[in-house]
């Protein structure tokens, strides 16, 4: 995962400017940033570009899980 304090920090902005336009509990809590693009190449992404969930779930699990984590 990205974890440059720069890179982080951009992205923490743009959720917060996000997050002041919804209801709480629809608002993004934590979120994790991968080092590489998602890709069908990779096998994340369809030829169309739309997300392979039960692939990227099974191949992220332990991001997944950290998340949901204490």
């Amino acid at each position: 995962m990205s974890m440059h304090p720069s890179v982080r920090e951009l992205i923490q902005e743009a959720v917060d400017r996000t997050n002041s336009h919804h209801a709480k509990v629809s608002q993004i809590k934590k979120f994790a940033i991968l080092d590489h693009d998602l890709s069908p190449e990779s096998g994340d992404l369809t030829p169309t570009l739309k997300v392979k969930r039960a692939v990227v779930q099974q191949k992220y699990a332990a991001h997944l899980d950290a998340l949901y984590e204490g």
